[in-house]
């Protein structure tokens, strides 16, 4: 199988491996102790990282740079709002939670822009995607009362941009 995949292997994929494995291989080196050990370790779980990420990523990202800070912006500032939400919910003596369950079907095309999507739901506290097929997630919200749905359709338009893609508007 490994033979297979590795003769399939596009130009380009070769040196996308060959860049990641350098990258995995200097912060290991980094980090460790310098021991042979360590080393040989170091080495295996690279090429091993390095192999599934190749294998696992969908595509090379290709990101419209100029839209990066508007997206960092929106993820930082809805990451203190939603951070500060969960720790009252949390701290009062009635917990105030509503958890929900919604269908949310996503326009993205890109399947590095989904990926990176679905990612994010789960980085912003209160919600987190726990099923998802093809373009159709299950999102899971503690908040049953919050415009779940208008939130996700913002955060998909920030990754559509980033992505190079039409925002939704519905």
């Amino acid at each position: 199988m490994v033979v297979k995949w590795i003769n399939s292997l596009r130009q380009d994929a070769w040196y996308i491996f060959s860049v990641r494995l350098s990258i995995f291989l200097s912060l290991w080196y980094m980090f460790c102790d310098k021991s042979i050990h360590s080393i040989l370790a170091g080495l295996s779980a690279s090429i091993v990282s390095t192999f599934l990420s190749v294998l696992l990523l969908p595509q090379p990202l290709e990101l419209w740079f100029l839209y990066l800070p508007r997206f960092l912006i929106f993820f930082l500032k809805h990451s203190v709002i939603g951070s500060i939400d969960v720790a009252r919910r949390a701290c009062r003596k009635n917990i105030q939670i509503i958890p929900t369950v919604i269908e949310y079907s996503s326009n993205l095309s890109k399947d590095s822009a989904l990926f990176v999507f679905v990612t994010v739901i789960g980085l912003l506290p209160g919600t987190i995607c726990i099923r998802r097929a093809d373009k159709q997630l299950l999102i899971h919200a503690i908040d049953g009362n919050a415009d779940v749905a208008g939130e996700l359709r913002q955060l998909e338009n920030h990754i559509a941009l980033l992505f190079g893609e039409e925002k939704n508007n519905g």
